[in-house]
């Protein structure tokens, strides 16, 4: 039986998680650099971690190209593989891991923006 596709409120926890993330990485000053000019700080956000980290990770797992392709539990899968492979790279020492949201916290974080 295959996996149902991913939900919305998944999606929003998959941007959710990314914003987090590009959080956790500029607070330790782990900056991401432009090739040609590797002298320039570019902070992280949440666009830059889903394309630059989320999805090269997706499509070396699955060969799929859209979070909208994936299914569930490959959403799953790729959260904890791309924490794993952070958490572990020695130039991230200080690297907090990073559960990925509940619906209620990813509820909780879109209402912030609508008060």
């Amino acid at each position: 039986m295959e996996n149902p596709k991913r939900t919305n409120p998944q999606n929003k926890s998959i941007h959710l998680f990314c914003d987090k993330l590009a959080t956790e990485l500029n607070s330790r000053g782990y900056d991401l650099r432009v090739v040609l000019k590797p002298s320039y700080k570019i902070r992280w956000d949440k666009d830059s971690v889903k394309e630059n980290l989320w999805k090269p990770l997706q499509r070396a797992m699955y060969h799929l190209d859209s979070t909208t392709e994936l299914d569930t539990s490959k959403v799953s899968r790729v959260h904890q593989e791309l924490m794993q492979i952070l958490i572990d790279n020695p130039n991230l020492p200080e690297l907090d891991y990073i559960d990925f949201p509940s619906q209620e916290t990813t509820d909780n974080y879109l209402k912030s923006f609508t008060k």
